[in-house]
């Protein structure tokens, strides 16, 4: 019963992780790189600020368990996308 359990269990948190995603995906204006992906994980998310030569510029990171993503947080509460970093793994295989 403990194996069903933690089974139905992961499967579960696999599910909200994907839900997540797709809403993250959904909140982006313009065309935005596709975050669903199998074994894809939001690790953090948080403002950054960035310092240009005349003033700092907050951006939004979405640091993920494969990759990288920054942008800009809107006041409607979406995100505009700027760069978008290689996946770990490639970076990995330099």
């Amino acid at each position: 019963i403990n194996k069903i359990a933690g089974g139905v269990n992961e499967s579960m948190r696999q599910a909200d992780q994907q839900a997540k995603l797709l809403l993250l995906y959904k909140s982006f204006i313009g065309s935005c790189p596709v975050l669903q992906k199998n074994g894809r994980m939001l690790v953090r998310e948080g403002a950054l600020m960035k310092v240009c030569r005349k003033d700092r510029k907050e951006r939004y990171f979405f640091l993920f368990n494969d990759m990288l993503l920054y942008g800009l947080k809107l006041a409607t509460g979406q995100y505009t996308w700027y760069t978008i970093y290689l996946p770990f793994m490639v970076c990995l295989s330099f």
